[in-house]
């Protein structure tokens, strides 16, 4: 899953999302030392691995990537959150009371009230997420195809990620069809780890 989705699944806590936001950041477990990050922040640090080894590990994004593979090679996994967060943004209404406009502000706003929680690459990545409204721009194939491309720049590796948005159109009933099945699952099993966080 991409920015907008580990979002979603931060439920209200501010800290949580904001952990949740910088997992990627997080290397090993020296964030569990006690006094390093407050204990909701590693509630969400916590939430993004779950999330991430849940999304990895799930026979329908398994499939997901598999149809992406014989072109892009590992980063069918990077095509496959990004069409997740397309699928999720196009159908905001279905999953929120929310306006998808008003959500994304609220998680900027939260990010910079937190900054100084979060480590620098996390602080890097939410200036240029605000600035080109990321999480709004997921709902539209032109935005997709952008943040794709920004991608592409950035990886080491010719990775093809620029032209990923093709094979979303191609094959978007399949998609559509998963991640509505998955995200219902993924929602149900995150909700139950942040229950059970809450329990130890």
């Amino acid at each position: 899953m991409n920015y907008l989705a580990h979002a979603y699944l931060s439920g209200d806590n501010d800290y949580v999302l904001v952990g949740n936001m910088m997992g990627d950041a997080i290397k090993g477990n020296g964030f569990l030392e006690d006094g390093f990050f407050p204990t909701d922040i590693i509630k969400g640090i916590r939430l993004h691995r779950f999330i991430d080894d849940f999304t990895d590990n799930h026979p329908l994004c398994l499939e997901g990537k598999k149809r992406l593979w014989s072109r892009y090679r590992h980063y069918s996994g990077v095509l496959t959150d990004m069409y997740y967060d397309h699928i999720l943004a196009f159908y905001w209404e279905r999953y929120s009371k929310h306006q998808l406009s008003d959500f994304a502000q609220t998680v900027y706003s939260t990010l910079e009230d937190k900054w100084e929680w979060l480590p620098e690459r996390t602080q890097h990545m939410v200036t240029y997420m605000k600035r080109y409204d990321w999480l709004s721009s997921y709902s539209s194939i032109d935005g997709i195809s952008r943040a794709l491309g920004g991608l592409s720049r950035r990886t080491t590796h010719k990775s093809g990620l620029e032209t990923g948005a093709n094979e979303l159109m191609a094959y978007f009933d399949d998609y559509e069809r998963e991640f509505h099945e998955f995200f219902n699952e993924i929602r149900e099993a995150c909700a139950k780890q942040l229950n059970d966080y809450e329990q130890t």
